[in-house]
Parts: structure tokens; C-alpha cells; sequence
């Protein structure tokens, strides 16, 4: 099932009889966006005040807009939202970096790239590959993060050197 319906949450993943305040707090949410130019920067506190300013006869509680953000599946949701906007402004100070000469707009591409590319190895500090001849038990092989390959891996042939020494007959 995806996060995302159109731009919205997916109240889907959300269960309204198990958990009640978050799944009002997600259709406010949602009923918000529409209306809300910069919803993805408000915190919950924000939230709040402009839900009730829009249906002031049906206020959400504070205290379900708080639910609201520290949920994970929302977290994710702000997340990619947060890489949308910085990749957008990302090119946009990319094509203007070459023209102008203000040291502000260097500054922020190169905090930008830092920022992806610190965010790119990251994920890849996690990685652990194993090389191994003897075949994986059952429990092994069920884990979710193995994953058979027949071939080496690229990150792996990559930082494989291979030394060849040659005998040279000697007088």
C-alpha cells in the first residue's frame, strides 16, 4: 500500500478504530492541504490553529495534531516532502550558481550537495556483504535483509584489486 494518495496521507494506512485521535488528525490533514500553501513547514501546533480557524465548529485537539506528527508514517511522508523541496531549490541554485557571484548562493549549493551526499552515504553505511561458499541454513535464507547474488556486486568488484606477480627467470 502507498504513503501517498495523490499528495495527500493515505488514510488507508491508518486505522480509525485502533487509533482514533491520528486517524482524525490525518483526514484534517488532508482536508488542510488543499487550502494550506506551505503545510509541509507548519509544525503541529500550527496545524492546529489553522484546522480551527478553517472548522471552527469541529476543532481537532492539540493533543491529536502532536500523535499526528510524531507518527512514523507521517515523519515519512514530511520527509519526502522535505527532499522534494530541497532537490527543487537544489537546481534551481544550481542554473543560477554559474551566473551571479554572491558567495551566499555558492554557500548554500555546497551545503545543499553536502547534505545529499552525506545523506546518500548513510544508507549505505548499513551494508554488509558476505562472501561465503558454505550454502545458508533455513533461518538465514529467511532473514529480510540477505539477499542472494550469483555475481559479485559492483560496490564489491570495485574495491577488489587484483595483483598478479610474474616470475622472471633470474641469471
Amino acid at each position: 500500500m502507498s504513503l501517498y494518495n495523490s499528495l495527500t496521507l493515505d488514510v488507508q494506512l491508518f486505522n480509525e478504530e485502533e487509533e482514533p485521535e491520528l486517524y482524525s488528525a490525518v483526514i484534517g490533514f488532508n482536508e488542510l492541504h488543499n487550502t494550506v500553501k506551505e503545510i509541509s513547514s507548519m509544525d503541529y501546533y500550527e496545524l492546529f490553529n489553522a484546522y480551527k480557524l478553517k472548522y471552527p465548529s469541529d476543532p481537532i485537539p492539540l493533543s491529536n495534531w502532536k500523535l499526528f506528527r510524531l507518527d512514523h508514517r507521517v515523519g515519512e511522508w514530511y520527509d519526502e516532502e522535505l527532499k522534494l523541496t530541497l532537490i527543487s531549490n537544489l537546481h534551481k541554485i544550481s542554473h543560477k550558481a554559474g551566473l551571479d557571484k554572491s558567495t551566499a548562493t555558492q554557500q548554500t549549493l555546497k551545503g545543499l550537495l553536502d547534505y545529499f551526499y552525506t545523506e546518500d552515504t548513510k544508507k549505505d553505511a548499513n551494508k554488509i556483504f558476505v562472501y561465503t561458499l558454505i550454502p545458508l541454513n533455513y533461518n538465514e535464507m529467511k532473514n529480510d535483509n540477505v539477499r542472494i547474488v550469483e555475481h559479485i556486486p559492483k560496490e564489491i568488484s570495485d574495491a577488489i584489486t587484483r595483483h598478479e606477480i610474474k616470475k622472471t627467470k633470474t641469471p
